[in-house]
Order: structure tokens, then C-alpha cells, then sequence
């Protein structure tokens, strides 16, 4: 509708016997609009996860639970036919990451090789962000903290083409604090799909993380 594209998904996973039971479900939500001059973008979503361990001859019971929410708003200004700069906020809560409340906001650049007319076909985008992170635990972390102020940088480079046979993508991310750049993170990410037929395509993809940052 007028351009704004809107992605709805949901699943629920349930599984059981005699001494054990697992229930998953995970929500979201995603509204965008990719204009020639600008592009934003609007997440929501959310998941839940509960286990159940029963062993009656043992006396013993164990009942785990997670949730966690998230949201997020992109905002994209094309300056020129390389350069654009943006703004990036987003919130989530999560038992898991010990996280009861983080936000953060964002300003970045970036610059893609071809012009963005061409994003549809090929692109070749470097990314660097940098802004404020706050966050406050459900317990104390590792280093003492309840609540706390960082500021964390992050530098990307993401690369895809498409042609009639499929589209190939990658990206590399390298994330650090501030304060201390050995709490760092980098992220690989490679995805291709090729077009068997008219109807069926086979895609594959593959991602590896290194995490030194888990200050939660």
C-alpha cells in the first residue's frame, strides 16, 4: 500500500514425554517503505520458551523459562548517488541476556561503490555507526553492575548481487565498546539462492560469530 511493504510471521513448537516438555514461540512484525531519496524501516517482535524436567523416582523437578521483546526504527537519507547517513534506535528486554531494559540510538554513514539506482541488482555498502547503549540487568553482571552507560561502535561491510540465476549476499560486522575495545564482536554472514525452475529456487547460508562482549 503507497510503497509501505509489511511482513507479518509467528511459530509455536511444542514437544513432550513422560519426564520432559519444551513450549517455544516467537512473534514479529516489520513495516518498511524504500523510496529514492530515503528508506525507513519498524520491527517488533517477541519469543517465549519454557522447559519442564520431571524424574518422579529421583524426587526431582526443574521448570526453566525465557522471554524476551525487542523493537527497532531505521531511518536512511540518501545524501548523494554513494553517500547516505541515518539513524538507528532500538529497545528489548531479555530473561535470558540478563537484560531488563537496553536501548541505544545510533547516528551512522555509509557509502555504497555503486549507485543506490542499482541497489536492487548489486550493491557494495560500508556502514560505521557509533552512539550511546544503555542498559539495566535483572541481577548484578560479572563486573558488578546493575545499570550502566556504554558507547559502543560498529563498522560493516555487506555486499549482494542479483542476476537471473539467484542472488548472492554477504556481510562482515565488527562491533566494539569504547571504553575498552577488547569487549569486541565480529559477525560473518553468507547467503546464495539459485533458481532451479520457475516456482523453485535452493538457498543456502551460512554464518559464524566471535563474542568477546557479554557484559550482561
Amino acid at each position: 500500500w503507497n510503497n509501505w511493504v509489511t511482513s507479518i510471521s509467528g511459530n509455536l513448537y511444542i514437544n513432550g514425554e513422560k519426564s520432559y516438555k519444551s513450549l517455544s514461540n516467537y512473534n514479529s512484525i516489520s513495516i518498511y517503505k524504500v523510496m529514492p531519496e530515503w528508506k525507513t524501516d519498524i520491527s517488533f517482535g517477541n519469543s517465549y520458551s519454557e522447559s519442564e524436567y520431571s524424574l518422579e523416582e529421583y524426587d526431582y523437578y526443574y521448570r526453566s523459562i525465557n522471554r524476551s521483546i525487542y523493537g527497532s526504527a531505521d531511518y536512511i537519507l540518501a545524501l548523494s548517488d554513494h553517500w547516505s547517513w541515518g539513524l538507528f534506535g532500538s529497545a528489548n528486554s531479555s530473561t535470558y541476556s540478563n537484560i531488563n531494559f537496553s536501548a541505544s540510538l545510533s547516528p551512522a554513514i555509509e557509502y555504497d561503490i555503486f549507485p543506490y539506482k542499482e541497489a536492487t541488482t548489486r550493491q557494495v555498502r560500508c556502514v560505521y555507526t557509533i552512539g550511546p547503549d544503555y542498559n539495566k540487568y535483572f541481577d548484578t553482571t560479572i563486573y558488578n553492575k546493575t545499570e550502566e552507560l556504554l558507547f559502543s561502535q560498529s563498522l560493516g561491510v555487506a555486499a549482494e548481487i542479483v542476476q537471473k540465476w539467484g542472488s548472492l549476499s554477504g556481510s562482515v560486522t565488527g562491533n566494539s565498546y569504547l571504553h575498552d575495545f577488547s569487549k569486541n564482536s565480529v559477525q560473518f554472514y553468507l547467503n546464495t539462492s539459485f533458481r532451479l525452475f520457475k516456482g523453485l529456487e535452493l538457498s543456502v547460508y551460512a554464518y559464524y560469530n566471535m563474542i568477546h562482549n557479554q557484559l550482561a
